[in-house]
């Protein structure tokens, strides 16, 4: 599994969960985030959010949507041995901020930044995910307040470099 599936996977569970959203959270790692870079999707993480209300309202509206949030939960929560609530919950943070640092690469030079709300939690989370799937790599470094989750040292590397020249 490369970085971007579990990006995808990350964010495919806050959908399932019904829990996240696009909009509304402030400043929050945008403060980090170099200029040059051409993707930056901030996701709300807070249940509450008017904006993952109205998502989950817009979603009501078609017929299969239960069974989708069924069978990403399963395929994602269930399959990885995680609780939402006792583990990926405090894993993460308000936000979760997906950045692409360029186009090229078939769209692998992506970071993921979160500050997560139980760090030994997130920890664990990296841990057992990991140790599931021998193929994942996921591995971060702190920069800023933030952890910068990537699958490679160098793509975290890349993006530090690049936050402090802008």
């Amino acid at each position: 599994m490369r970085f971007p599936a579990i990006t995808t996977a990350a964010c495919a569970a806050l959908i399932a969960a019904g829990c996240g959203g696009t909009q509304g959270t402030g400043a929050g790692a945008s403060d980090i985030v170099p200029e040059s870079a051409p993707v930056f999707i901030q996701i709300d993480t807070d249940p509450g959010s008017a904006q993952w209300k109205m998502v989950n309202a817009l979603a009501g509206h078609f017929p299969g949507k239960q069974k989708a949030v069924n069978a990403l939960k399963k395929n994602i929560l269930e399959s990885g041995g995680f609780d939402w609530e006792k583990d990926v919950k405090p894993a993460l943070g308000k936000e979760l901020d997906l950045v692409g640092l360029d186009l090229d690469n078939g769209g692998k030079d992506f970071v993921a930044l979160l500050q997560p709300r139980d760090e030994s939690k997130f920890a664990d989370v990296i841990r057992r995910g990991t140790a599931k799937d021998e193929t994942a790599t996921v591995i971060y470094e702190k920069f800023n307040g933030w952890a910068v989750l990537s699958d490679s040292l160098a793509m975290i590397s890349r993006f530090e470099q690049a936050s402090k020249n802008e």
